[in-house]
Order: structure tokens, then sequence, then C-alpha cells
């Protein structure tokens, strides 16, 4: 998957509770470092419900999964290019 990457040398933040399994768990493991999210690295939904241009999410595969209002369950996704949590 990552054939030609420098992978390698960069940093994967994860989701605190699954940090244990991407350190173990190939290709993820071969990063050069992985670290859990923390508060700063995503910005509450609530916080930029106030943006002008029409959201676009997407998951963090980099699917795209709405365009507009929508009502996500709870986790972390990506809209307009910043990462949100939904609590």
């Amino acid at each position: 998957m990552f054939d030609g990457s420098s992978h390698n040398t960069a940093t994967l933040h994860v989701p605190q509770s699954a940090l244990d399994s991407y350190k173990a768990k190939t290709p993820w493991s071969e990063f050069g470092k992985i670290v859990a999210l923390t508060d700063d690295d995503v910005t509450p939904l609530n916080d930029i419900a106030g943006d002008s241009a029409t959201p676009i999410y997407y998951d963090l595969s980099g699917r795209k999964i709405a365009n507009g209002q929508w009502s996500a369950p709870k986790g972390l996704y990506i809209r307009n290019g910043k990462k949100v949590l939904v609590k």
C-alpha cells in the first residue's frame, strides 16, 4: 500500500483507544512514529458549524460520506479539510 512512500519517517495520529493495535499491525506499524490524537489535533464539530462553505464530510479512509448538513454519529471525520470530532 505504501510502496515508494516515505511513511517510515511520517507520524501517524490514531485514536488513543487504538494506539496499541496500530503499533502491532502492518502496514501501520511501519510508520516512523505512531501517536495518540489529542484534543489539540481535532476541532469539535460545533466549533466550526459556522463555516460559510458547504461542508463536505469524509471518513478517515478518505471516502466521501456526505455533502451539506449531516447528523454524524460519534467519531472522527474530515470536514472541509479539517479533522472534526463528534462526541
